[in-house]
C-alpha cells in the first residue's frame, strides 16, 4: 500500500460527514481499492492501516466501518457514473474493472451479506458493470450527487407554489377609497329624501285625516257668532 489518500479521506469523512458533498466533487482516489478490500474483509489491508494510522484508527472495526461509509456515500451513491461505482476513473482498463468487481462482489453479494442496503449497492454494481461491458458507458461530470435533482426539485416547488397563488387583476382598494365627495353627497341626498317622505306621509300614518279643513272651521265659527247675536236681541 504505497499511498493512503483514500484511507485518510475515509477517516476524515467519518469524523465530519458534512464533507460528503465536497468529496463527491473530487475524482476517485487512485488507491480506493484499498478501502474496497478492507470493506470485503482483507485482514492484510486492515493490519497495514492499523500500523500506519495507529493514532487515528483505534481498532479494526473502526476502519472497516469507515471504509464502508466512504464507499457508500462517495463512490457508489445514487447518480454516480458506472466507472465511479466500481471505484475507477473513466477509461479504466478491463483488468482494473475485473479486479474491482471481484472485491466489490465479495463485499456486497447477498449470499455473503444479506443486508438490504448492501443488496441495493450490489444491484447498482451489476448495472454499472453491464453498462461498461456494453461498450457505451455513460460518464457524468463530477458533481455532488443530487445537485441537479435538487435544482429541478426547487423549480418544481416554485411552479407548484405559483399554481397555488391566486392571480389578482387589480390591487385591492382600502376602505378609505369609498369616501369620495360625490359618494358622500349622494348619501346625504338619500337621507334628505327619506326625511321628506316621512314628513309628507306621516300624517296619514298617524290619523290626521280627521282634522277639519280650514274652510270648515270658518263656517263653524260664523254659525256660533250668529247664534250668540240672536240671543242678545
Amino acid at each position: 500500500m504505497s499511498e493512503a489518500n483514500a484511507v485518510e479521506a475515509a477517516i476524515g469523512l467519518v469524523r465530519m460527514p458534512t464533507l460528503v458533498g465536497v468529496m463527491r466533487e473530487k475524482p476517485v482516489p487512485s488507491d480506493v481499492l484499498v478501502l474496497i478490500r478492507i470493506a470485503a474483509g482483507s485482514e492484510a489491508d486492515i493490519a497495514e492501516v492499523l500500523r500506519l494510522f495507529a493514532r487515528e484508527v483505534p481498532h479494526a472495526a473502526f476502519i472497516r466501518e469507515a471504509a464502508e461509509f466512504y464507499l457508500q456515500h462517495v463512490i457508489m451513491f445514487p447518480g454516480a457514473d458506472c466507472y465511479r461505482v466500481l471505484g475507477l476513473r473513466p477509461g479504466a482498463g478491463a483488468d482494473a474493472v475485473r479486479d474491482h468487481k471481484r472485491w466489490l462482489v465479495k463485499w456486497l453479494h447477498p449470499d455473503r451479506n444479506p443486508d438490504p442496503l448492501r443488496e441495493t449497492l450490489f444491484h447498482r454494481l451489476m448495472t454499472a458493470v453491464a453498462e461498461i461491458e456494453s461498450g457505451r458507458p455513460i460518464v457524468h461530470p463530477t458533481e455532488p450527487a443530487g445537485a441537479g435533482h435538487r435544482a429541478s426539485g426547487r423549480g418544481r416547488r416554485r411552479r407548484r407554489l405559483a399554481g397555488q397563488i391566486r392571480w389578482v387583476a387589480m390591487p385591492v382598494r382600502s376602505r378609505r377609497a369609498a369616501s369620495h365627495p360625490l359618494l358622500r353627497l349622494a348619501a346625504v341626498c338619500a337621507v334628505v329624501a327619506v326625511g321628506i317622505a316621512a314628513f309628507v306621509y306621516g300624517g296619514k300614518l298617524t290619523g290626521t285625516d280627521d282634522v277639519p279643513a280650514p274652510g270648515d272651521s270658518s263656517r263653524e265659527a260664523q254659525l256660533q257668532f250668529n247664534r250668540l247675536s240672536e240671543k242678545s236681541f
